[in-house]
């Protein structure tokens, strides 16, 4: 059971390496309005200065403050961005190369994100 479950991860994440499906309704959806709430819902975090985030043992929200809520605010823009990237213009045929390249910036800016969360959450705290 668990062998097709990650299977089925793995099959899903492959998938987002290749182009998406040319349909206006995953276009529309999943390359506009998606991306749309989770970069207003960053927006909000980074004016507000504090993000929900879930944490601790048993798992319950809590509220990231400061430097950890910009670093989760930069993780969930640049997530937008991958989704707007790949959904919106990949399946275009004269400009898939923005969408790759908009991919691959939004995944560096992804990493960098992760990589200040951590530094600010755990290894700085």
């Amino acid at each position: 059971m668990l062998r097709r479950d990650s299977e089925r991860f793995v099959d899903a994440v492959e998938s987002l390496g290749e182009e998406a499906p040319d349909h206006p309704v995953s276009r529309w959806i999943a390359g506009a309005l998606t991306p749309s709430i989770l970069g207003l819902h960053a927006v909000q975090w980074l004016w507000a200065g504090r993000a929900p985030f879930v944490a601790g043992r048993p798992l319950r929200w809590t509220e990231l403050h400061g430097a950890e809520a910009a670093c989760l605010a930069g993780a969930a823009l640049a997530g937008a961005a991958f989704l707007h990237a790949h959904f919106f213009w990949t399946p275009h045929p004269h400009y898939h190369g923005y969408g790759a390249l908009g991919k691959l910036a939004s995944l560096v800016g992804f990493i960098a994100a992760l990589a200040g969360f951590v530094w600010y959450g755990f290894l700085n705290a």
